[in-house]
């Protein structure tokens, strides 16, 4: 299949669509291939872009599916433990929009903190800062870049750890 182009008549033979809907598990399915393929996706960069791949095993929505399972009510795809890997086996799981900030949120030299927000997008401002201490969240403030917000975030959590 040429990237970027998918073939949707196979749908129906899974079962994973109802009209011109497709199921939570199967859109799930396609947007990892289009992040991972499909040039014209607005999350490319983020994925296909920086080389990563969906495992040969996981093209065929069949074995995706018989590997994942169908898809629980308010959780998405997540690439853990290695968020820097590739969709396959052993390194997926659905997770709750929580659990995926504290998976993307955590840089590697930040790792030992486990509960440390990193920098989130926000629609106010252009970048928020925040980090959890002792379960409490802290807001550290808006930024105009995500460097402001990086500072701020490593400020905070060298204060935190002394």
């Amino acid at each position: 299949m040429p990237t970027g182009v998918y073939d949707h008549s196979s749908r129906r033979v899974h079962g994973h669509t109802s009209g011109n809907e497709v199921s939570p598990t199967y859109g799930s399915w396609l947007s990892m291939r289009r992040r991972c393929y499909d040039p014209k996706s607005n999350r490319y960069q983020y994925y296909g872009e920086k080389g990563i791949i969906v495992c040969e095993r996981w093209k065929e929505f069949k074995n995706f599916l018989e590997d994942m399972g169908e898809r629980p009510v308010r959780k998405t795809l997540d690439r853990f433990p290695d968020k820097d890997g590739n969709y396959e086996p052993g390194n997926c799981r659905w997770a709750s929009y929580r659990e995926q900030s504290l998976n993307k949120g955590l840089q590697k030299r930040h790792k030992e903190a486990q509960k440390a927000h990193f920098v989130a997008r926000c629609k106010v401002k252009p970048w928020r800062a925040q980090i959890e201490l002792k379960g409490k969240r802290v807001h550290l403030g808006y930024f105009a870049s995500k460097e402001e917000a990086q500072n701020a975030f490593d400020l905070a959590y060298q204060k935190a750890s002394s």
